[in-house]
């Protein structure tokens, strides 16, 4: 009798690729006669042929138990399918095997989050290192990639269960690579352990830190001298006004070799604006900064970005090369900037671009939000309505969508000062993806109530159509991405964003660029809602 189950999962497998299509052939046959033959499952001739080099051998699932079997069925499923669906982090990966292939000058290669083991595997076929390990998140991802590299002939490539962070018992590496777990936080008992490790011994007074520099200080502690390490961290964690102390000291160490700055979207987790760290261990000499945010390949799909072998090479030649995009800097000159390792602060002389600069809030005022809780907020269905509450989920990219969370009467009247005025700027100061619009007439004229993770910007002094233009720029998206803090999630510091720099021309050059941008605002309005109307038609076309 077949394994239905078994007999499932093969057909979601087949027909995908000629090299696991040959194994899986091989499995199914094998499991076939091992079910309803027992006695034959050592009999070499029940597998198929193959030819001379091929990483399958006559007999070679005689070597394999019954779960072992499933579990490499499985482990071959989860193959397809992070290539059909390019999972997140793989171009993180082919980046940093190719920059390996340059410097594969060494005897090991430790991941310290494995996964499913796809990036030591890939790493064992395009470098000459001798060895490779990993460490997996639970003793059955270690078996199923121990069971894939033993499936792909790659003996020197081994997994164990572990922990990156806690493990004890790690020895020192020559080449390490490691994603921190975006989307866990640290549980406060691991962190109080962390603490009291030796190599964490940096952290021990430090209150508040992105648990990213945990990975980063990890890393150091883990290499031997003249070791490389890549740590992949998010953005916000570079310039973050807490982890200042904490860069200080890593920087100090002098084992920062490089920061490059990532393509927004080429890592989906927590966030689309990612860098990559690398460390050289008492390398102690000026800092390569890249950036290669414009690196990449868009594809079929919006919402991923790719590396191709052209991208995967300019930025490697960046790494030993000064240009536009790539520059080695000095120490003294991080040390100017408070230990921010944000790639712009050195590459994008930001300020030199701005004819006459002066600090936003002497131009306009700017107010978060107010906090509303599920309970405040439940009130207004049973109350007079008085206006709406403007969510993050409300702002389009340069538009307000519709309105939808009604408040109460009574809470309007208690958040006035969070009431939005025409020609307001909205902003979100809290995720992933930064988003603005301005506040028409007809909107201010409904009663909008700010939330808290929405920050307002209100002209005094400067025409505010000219000002969201600005913003909108990439020169001021530039700098509104100077002012983000936090690690997990990306918060624009109210303060920073007060202090940030802004170009204020004349009047008359004000006044002509406010009336394009305000033309520009209406159409998109108006084009936005003429969609509406089109998606409405369309689900009324059948009744």
């Amino acid at each position: 009798m077949k394994n239905k189950q078994t007999e499932l999962l093969i057909k979601k497998i087949k027909r995908q690729n000629n090299r696991l299509q040959h194994a899986v052939d091989g499995i199914h046959k094998f499991m076939e006669l091992k079910l309803e033959f027992p006695s034959s499952t050592q009999n070499e001739d029940i597998f198929p042929e193959q030819n001379e080099g091929s990483v399958l051998t006559s007999g070679n699932f005689g070597h394999y138990t019954d779960s072992e079997l499933v579990s490499l069925v499985i482990r071959l499923q989860e193959e397809i399918r992070m290539k059909k669906r390019a999972e997140s982090n793989n171009e993180i990966e082919n980046l940093v095997v190719a920059i390996l292939k340059e410097n594969s000058d060494s005897v090991s290669l430790f991941d310290g989050n494995a996964k499913l083991g796809r990036f030591l595997l890939e790493a064992s076929q395009q470098t000459s290192i001798n060895s490779y390990f990993g460490l997996c998140s639970s003793e059955v991802a270690a078996e199923r990639a121990n069971l894939y590299a033993k499936f792909l002939s790659m003996n020197q490539t081994r997994f164990a269960e572990g922990d990156f962070l806690t493990e004890k018992a790690l020895s020192m590496q020559e080449r390490i690579f490691v994603t921190p777990n975006f989307d866990n936080e640290l549980d406060e008992a691991v962190v109080a352990k962390l603490a009291n490790m030796s190599e964490f011994k940096v952290i021990r007074e430090m209150s508040s830190y992105s648990q990213e520099w945990l990975y980063v200080v990890k890393t150091i502690d883990t290499l031997l001298d003249e070791g490389m390490g890549f740590v992949l961290m998010p953005n916000s964690a570079l310039s973050s006004v807490r982890d200042e102390n904490l860069r200080m000291r890593i920087f100090s160490s002098g084992d920062l070799w490089a920061v490059i700055k990532l393509p927004e979207r080429i890592v989906l987790e927590r966030g689309s604006q990612h860098t990559l760290l690398i460390i050289k261990k008492g390398y102690r000499g000026p800092i390569r900064m890249v950036d290669a945010s414009n690196e990449f390949d868009a594809g079929q799909s919006r919402k991923k970005a790719y590396f191709s072998s052209e991208n995967l090479k300019n930025v490697v030649t960046m790494l030993n090369t000064n240009s536009k995009f790539s520059m080695a800097i000095d120490a003294s000159l991080v040390q100017e900037k408070f230990y921010n390792l944000s790639v712009i602060e050195y590459l994008d002389d930001l300020e030199s671009q701005l004819k006459n600069p002066v600090e936003l809030m002497s131009v306009a005022k700017v107010f978060r939000g107010r906090p509303f809780d599920k309970d405040t907020i439940g009130e207004s269905d049973t109350s007079e309505p008085g206006g709406y509450l403007l969510s993050v989920a409300d702002v389009g990219d340069g538009y307000i969508d519709k309105l939808s969370q009604e408040l109460s009467a009574n809470l309007v009247a208690k958040s006035k000062k969070f009431s939005l005025h025409e020609d307001d700027i909205v902003m979100t100061s809290r995720g992933s993806i930064l988003k603005m619009a301005m506040v028409t007439k007809k909107q201010a004229g409904q009663t909008i109530i700010l939330s808290s993770n929405l920050v307002a910007i209100r002209s005094n002094d400067i025409n505010p159509f000219y000002l969201f233009g600005f913003l909108k720029s990439e020169l001021g998206r530039k700098l509104i991405e100077r002012t983000m803090t936090g690690s997990n999630m990306v918060v624009i510091s109210n303060k920073q964003l007060e202090r940030m720099l802004v170009d204020l021309p004349d009047e008359a050059t004000q006044e002509v660029i406010g009336s394009i941008v305000s033309r520009l605002c209406n159409e998109l309005n108006d084009t936005v809602q003429r969609t509406k109307d089109v998606q409405l038609q369309l689900g009324t076309v059948i009744s």
